[in-house]
């Protein structure tokens, strides 16, 4: 939701204040970037749709395999996470260094052993 909130204010900047973006700090990206990116973005959002919003992701035809594996936090749900994110990388390569260093090294809130601990059951309680 967050970021549904983040992609709404930076659109209304851009509309009520013109000079946005900045010419000196803007870059052009090339169509292959933009693709690149929006694949990225696509597969990220599928990998968290299939972890935390399991009905929505299974109620899209032909997604039952891969919701299981990406639930089942093994290599598949890694790999389908990485591939991803390197993609969103590739494709936003062109901005400045700094900025594309906060993206890659930004704290992840949610890992795959927290989301693991979550829904694990709990243990067993001694003597009983």
């Amino acid at each position: 939701m967050a970021l549904v909130v983040l992609v709404v204010a930076i659109g209304l900047a851009r509309v009520v204040l013109p000079v946005l973006p900045w010419r000196r700090a803007s870059v052009q990206l090339h169509p292959v970037d933009v693709v690149l990116a929006v694949l990225g973005l696509l597969g990220m959002a599928f990998h968290c749709g299939a972890m935390f919003y399991r009905s929505t992701i299974l109620s899209l035809p032909g997604t039952e395999t891969a919701v299981t594996h990406i639930n089942a936090l093994g290599v598949v749900s890694i790999v389908a996470f990485a591939a991803p994110a390197v993609l969103l990388i590739m494709g936003l390569r062109r901005i400045s260094s700094p900025a594309l260093a906060l993206i890659v090294l930004a704290p992840r809130r949610r890992r795959h052993d927290d989301v693991r601990r979550r829904t694990a059951a709990p243990p067993p309680r001694p003597g009983g």
